[in-house]
């Protein structure tokens, strides 16, 4: 039958690699019934989970399954089979009286959305979904303006009592009928419809809690206006009129100012000091705001206390900390009180600050830093502020390219150039992906399958005349605003390059390639380039869209092997540069990294037959942090999640980029900016800059100052001094820069003294010389003429 399990691991991993552990059946197909991954630090760490298995009858084991190589230590391990009837009575002694009656942190809107609130995904905020402050007689409400469909979502609640029916209620007026649905990493536990008018109303969406689940969302999903006021989270017996979580509670916003990218949360150096303003509602009498701001290095800085004016505002000044650590993400922590007593709950903003790009404001052909991202304000500014200059239309953004959704019917076009035009307003250059195709034109319609799935837009096109047409479609309606295509997607994979369904398999075992996909891919990629080339003679075609991957199967090619038959089929002779993806779980940042050997199997065959490469390599999709991202410094926001150990992340990133530079890659697309939505309880798959929700993380400051370095040099070399030191040299016109990282067993030494060098953190932080060096990449940059040179004499062969 079904029952409830509690987990407990207590366990270290000095790589601080990732660990999937879980309940998993012995025999085939192996398949975990429950499952958490966590990137597991240095020092021990204990994980306490609660799940629920239903019926089984197979045997199963507890898996530990390391995604890293190194050492790992695990200390202690219990697994206890519960009743409710237990976890019942355990809760109904911790909370004789119910628990509280509201568990939202953030019920009142005085400045906009707080911390851990979000849009949807492919909601682009300003222009066209607006969610604000509501002003005059409806303050302190939030407002959403929403002429198209979107998806609100809260920051997240706990329900501590769940052996009580809860429910959601709050004050809202507006326009529209909306979608309120209690949510949990995409499950719906409660959901209810409510039509908004021009008075306001109060409604309610009765759920059903479970042991198990740490946390609960609200989502609230339609169009038109949402005013939305006195939100509340509790038990069904509590909610029958509004109660505040606390005496008053705060609410945060970074100040606006003249920072040109506070829209995404992030301060220039060379902008004015940031600041947060701050409401109390209500604001009690003799109440004083108190603040402390957490850098991601760990400097605690704790801010002196203000008093609110007669309407519960105030400004904290950040330049305190600032001047502690002046680059790279922070947390403030904001409460009131009065002496000494907490009148609030903590109200949490993490905020970043980090140089200005070397290309804020305009163009950047020649850049190598990109990403995958969909078309929204905030995200595109997130992306140009820390030094991303390119995007791939795959996922994020294939919506406005992909033929599928271009010809949904023959000769019945749609396109969708106000999000194009959105990337190249930011200046952002687009890679646009020509690829999909719609159930008309492709095999799709000779399966017999019955839905419509992700995979079933990649069967290949019937007739190549056909997917000429919408080549030439697309490059002849965006002349001057795209120059760069990539041919497809992952074609090596049989379910992205289908001609046929096996039903009797099934998912994504199902599809079946041809006999012959490396030729027909290569037929394919010759139709491209020579399209785009007629319309866009300038244009750039990539071709091959191989992989790092090494296993041939019946679900896809290696890497090798797919390579080897797209160049045996002429494929060098229809492109303009290789497309590869590099996803890895493994070392990077030295010499024989999973970079390197990736690049190995991906461009080997063509090393092989032509002894050089002859194209550019653009890296069109990959990430060195799959299943490793978490929430970075948020400590309040998620219930029952502590902060993860967002410097790793960040160095991590740092070397997978240094190594792909050092490898001659002159395109990196990192994927991606756009895997969020609902929060969860595992590290994300596939985020590489943002949190669950989808505001930046720390990774993102590392890379805007390794791309502030890096833009417009070229790597020139790689020293090895020894000691498993490895120092990357990079120069330009009158500039270099060398960085330092390591590999799996380095030795202790101490940056070294350059005439006319700054050395730099992860961030962008000063280091002094005669610092040991810690594990992480650090950078030291030289200007002027010799810079080179100086750089490279302390790392010299010899060189004591």
């Amino acid at each position: 039958g079904e029952n409830l399990y509690r987990l407990s691991l207590t366990c270290r991993h000095q790589s601080g690699g990732s660990l999937t552990f879980g309940l998993r059946q012995r025999g085939q197909p192996y398949r975990f019934y429950w499952e958490r991954t966590e990137k597991v630090p240095a020092d021990w760490r204990t994980y306490d989970c609660e799940f629920r298995l239903g019926p089984n009858d197979q045997p199963m084991g507890l898996w530990l399954n390391l995604g890293v190589a190194g050492v790992f230590d695990l200390r202690e391990v219990s697994l206890e089979r519960l009743s409710d009837a237990d976890l019942e009575a355990e809760v109904r002694r911790a909370y004789p009286d119910g628990g509280p009656a509201n568990l939202c942190r953030s019920t009142r809107f005085p400045l906009g959305l707080p911390n851990g609130w979000s849009l949807d995904r492919d909601s682009s905020d300003g222009d066209v979904v607006r969610a604000e402050a509501a002003t005059g007689s409806d303050a302190p409400a939030l407002r959403l303006e929403a002429p198209e469909a979107t998806i609100l979502r809260s920051e997240p609640f706990p329900v501590v009592y769940p052996v009580a029916a809860h429910a959601v209620t709050a004050r809202v007026k507006g326009r529209g009928d909306w979608q309120v649905q209690v949510v949990h990493a995409g499950r719906t536990f409660g959901s209810a419809t409510v039509s908004l008018g021009p008075d306001w109303q109060r409604f309610e969406v009765p759920f059903t809690p479970r042991f198990g689940i740490p946390f609960y969302q609200v989502r609230w999903s339609g169009s038109g206006e949402l005013l939305l006021d006195r939100l509340q989270a509790g038990p069904r017996d509590k909610c029958g009129e509004y109660v505040p979580p606390a005496a008053c509670e705060v609410a945060l916003c970074l100040g606006s100012g003249p920072h040109a990218a506070a829209a995404a949360r992030i301060v220039f150096e060379d902008e004015a000091e940031p600041w947060l303003d701050v409401c109390l509602v209500p604001s009690p009498a003799g109440a004083q705001v108190r603040a402390r701001v957490t850098s991601v290095q760990g400097t605690v800085i704790d801010l002196p206390a203000v008093r609110p004016d007669a309407n519960g505002r105030t400004r904290l000044d950040l330049g305190p900390a600032m001047a502690v650590t002046p680059l790279g993400s922070f947390r403030a922590e904001v409460w009131a009180e009065r002496d000494g007593s907490a009148l609030s709950p903590v109200q949490e903003l993490v905020f970043h600050r980090v140089r200005r790009p070397r290309y804020w404001g305009r163009d950047a052909p020649d850049s190598p830093f990109g990403v995958h991202t969909n078309s929204t304000t905030r995200h595109l500014l997130m992306a140009k502020a820390i030094g991303l200059n390119w995007t791939r239309l795959h996922d994020a953004g294939l919506q406005y390219i992909g033929w599928w959704n271009l010809e949904p019917e023959r000769g019945q076009w749609r396109f969708f150039d106000r999000e194009i035009q959105r990337y190249r307003t930011h200046h952002i250059k687009v890679l646009a992906e020509l690829g999909t195709a719609p159930p008309w034109a492709s095999y799709y319609a000779d399966t017999g399958r019955k839905d419509f799935g992700y995979f079933d837009k990649f069967f290949q096109p019937k007739n190549l005349d056909d997917y000429v047409r919408y080549v030439r479609q697309v490059c002849s309606r965006y002349v001057g605003v795209l120059d760069a295509f990539d041919v497809w997607n992952e074609p090596w994979i049989h379910a992205w390059w289908g001609v046929a369904y096996d039903h009797e398999k099934g998912g994504r075992a199902g599809y079946v390639t041809s006999a012959e996909p490396q030729r027909d891919f290569a037929r394919l990629m010759q139709a491209a380039r020579s399209t785009v080339r007629e319309v866009l003679p300038e244009a750039v075609v990539l071709g091959f869209n191989t992989t790092t991957g090494g296993g041939t199967g019946s679900q896809s090619f290696s890497g090798s092997d797919w390579t080897r038959g797209v160049l045996e089929a002429g494929g060098m002779e229809h492109c303009d540069a290789i497309a590869y993806h590099a996803y890895t779980g493994d070392g990077v940042g030295y010499p024989g990294d999973s970079v390197e050997r990736g690049l190995a199997v991906a461009l080997g065959p063509i090393r092989e037959s032509l002894g050089t490469v002859p194209r550019p390599v653009w890296m069109t999709e990959g990430s060195p942090l799959i299943h490793r991202m978490g929430n970075g410094l948020y400590l309040h926001t998620v219930p029952g999640t502590p902060p993860e150990d967002a410097v790793e992340d960040a160095d991590r990133l740092a070397r997978y980029l240094v190594s792909m530079l050092a490898n001659a890659v002159r395109r990196i697309f990192l994927y991606s900016m756009h895997a969020h939505g609902d929060f969860g309880t595992t590290p994300k798959q596939w985020n590489v800059f943002t949190t669950d929700e989808g505001w930046l993380h720390p990774s993102g400051t590392a890379h805007a100052h390794l791309a502030w370095l890096l833009e417009d040099l070229r790597f020139e070399q790689r020293l090895d001094p020894g000691g498993g030191i490895h120092v990357y040299l990079f120069a330009g016109a009158e500039r270099a820069v060398a960085a330092v990282s390591s590999g799996p067993d380095w030795q202790p030494f101490a940056l070294p003294a350059v005439p006319g060098a700054t050395w730099t953190d992860l961030f962008g932080n000063p280091v002094s010389e005669g610092t040991a060096f810690a594990g992480r990449v650090v950078y030291a940059e030289g200007s002027g003429p010799g810079a080179l040179e100086r750089l490279r004499d302390p790392f010299a062969p010899g060189n004591p």
